[in-house]
């Protein structure tokens, strides 16, 4: 009970002077963030976009420190060691790590892939004062066998609760799911962008929104004036989420891919009017050169359902578009759709989730990119998009990939996952499915293992099985991280 009370009193000085003021962020792959995603479930926390502010977490925590009191101790000891300093250390990460000659991107890990022998990452949390915030993050591995140096999720962030601007290069991740995001995830590594959004929901339906610009990597085969050329292409996002019911929650998602070199894109009369009429101003261009790009959007469902209080469980959907059809801005062609399920307590420890997603062809590729839908190699939306191969372009596959896991968990400082993908990909023409000689249905899965002690963390993981292209893989990894 003391420490209960201590814990309260330290949380309630953090909220004091983080009120009216900016946020960072707790990174997606958080030593808590199963914790979090459980709490989201039981407090019907906005969940349709990621990362969550901490500002977020720490305004719906208080909601479960009756009913789950051993979680929000963890949540809140967790949140006074990242936000009690004006200096605060996320973690270090030192891997050492072994594979077979495969090399495998591995999913949501940045472009990480399996073929290096390493990885170190450092992450701090830096708040010299109250609208101005800076996560300062680097990691080091190696890539087509060259040492490389990443700044995913280092940025500024300045603002008040519902207006913030973060500037760098921060994560986006519109999906209430956990294996993956149509759109946008983190995939890729991440580009310069600037983001505008509210660390804390609008009381209006409580309603959350988010737009960011990014400028991507260079890439080649631009299409313009009837030949290839290189450049930056740029990423627009828009995202809107709200609560029509205290327990459901709706998001409105868009992404649009455009410029590069030369390309149409300077001017932002013309980046708004084809966000908003893709039809009139982007796919009833004449020519490959007034087409201005590729978009996608999607709408998300989520639903917790507490009514048993001993059995919780969530309940979620995306229906995804990558283009218009029928020269209408409301009627959508090439469809995804992903459906999952979550549980939080199968028991007092362990959680379990499923997901599954199919996908119908021109999802990742685009005639006016050779590269696709893509950053520096990897999808920039679902992971799905990394398994099939690129001759000039990328191939045009329809498919579906399943996602099971079970985690153990009930304290940060202990965490045991074991998980399982199922990918199929194949052609579809007249909803009749084509298979190619040239892909095998594939299956992976892993092993994870993390053990607190003190202020440290040893760990070990477990991966492989085989791609689509029929290639075996595994990769072995140990770990530290110094918290």
């Amino acid at each position: 009970m003391k420490k209960s009370i201590i814990y309260a009193i330290a949380l309630s000085l953090c909220l004091t002077t983080m009120a009216e003021a900016s946020s960072l962020y707790l990174p997606i792959n958080s030593r808590m963030s199963e914790l979090v995603e459980k709490m989201s479930l039981l407090t019907n926390m906005p969940s349709a976009k990621k990362p969550y502010p901490l500002e977020l977490i720490f305004k719906y925590a208080e909601g479960i420190r009756d009913s789950h009191p051993i979680l929000y101790e963890e949540i809140e000891r967790e949140f006074i060691r990242l936000y009690g300093n004006t200096m605060n250390r996320e973690r270090i990460t030192l891997s050492l790590r072994g594979s077979n000659n495969t090399v495998k991107s591995i999913p949501n890990s940045h472009g990480l892939s399996t073929d290096s022998p390493y990885f170190i990452e450092a992450t701090y949390l830096y708040k010299p004062g109250r609208y101005i915030q800076l996560s300062l993050d680097g990691s080091l591995y190696q890539k087509n066998n060259n040492p490389k140096i990443a700044t995913n999720n280092t940025y500024i962030a300045t603002g008040w609760d519902y207006l913030q601007f973060d500037i760098g290069y921060r994560d986006h991740w519109f999906d209430p799911f956990y294996d993956s995001s149509m759109l946008i995830s983190t995939n890729v590594i991440n580009s310069p962008s600037v983001t505008i959004s509210n660390p804390v929901p609008i009381p209006l339906l409580n309603s959350n929104y988010e737009i960011f610009l990014s400028r991507l990597e260079k890439t080649d085969g631009i299409l313009y004036n009837g030949e290839r050329i290189s450049g930056n292409p740029m990423l627009l996002g828009m995202h809107f989420d709200f609560h029509p019911l205290s327990w459901f929650e709706i998001g409105l998602n868009r992404t649009f891919q455009f410029g590069g070199g030369d390309r149409p894109g300077k001017s932002l009369d013309d980046i708004w009017n084809a966000f908003i009429d893709p039809v009139r101003y982007d796919n009833l261009a004449t020519t490959a050169d007034e087409e201005f790009g590729n978009q996608e959007a999607s709408i998300t469902f989520a639903g917790n359902i507490n009514y048993f209080s001993t059995f919780p469980f969530k309940l979620y959907h995306t229906i995804a578009a990558e283009d218009t059809r029928e020269l209408k801005n409301t009627n959508f062609s090439s469809n995804a759709f992903i459906y999952g399920v979550y549980f939080p307590y199968i028991t007092k420890r362990l959680g379990f989730r499923i997901e599954h997603s199919f996908r119908d062809i021109n999802w990742y590729v685009h005639h006016l990119y050779n590269n696709g839908y893509r950053n520096e190699g990897n999808s920039m939306g679902h992971w799905v998009g990394d398994t099939v191969k690129k001759n000039i372009t990328y191939d045009n596959m329809a498919g579906d990939t399943g996602f099971l896991m079970l985690t153990w968990q009930e304290k940060v400082d202990k965490k045991f996952s074991l998980y399982y993908r199922y990918i199929d990909n194949y052609y579809l023409y007249n909803s009749k499915i084509i298979r190619d000689d040239n892909y095998k249905i594939a299956n992976e899965g892993g092993i994870i293992y993390v053990k607190g002690v003190k202020d440290r963390e040893y760990g070990i993981e477990l991966y492989g099985g085989m791609t689509p292209l029929g290639d075996e893989f595994y990769l072995a990894s140990i770990f530290i991280n110094l918290l």
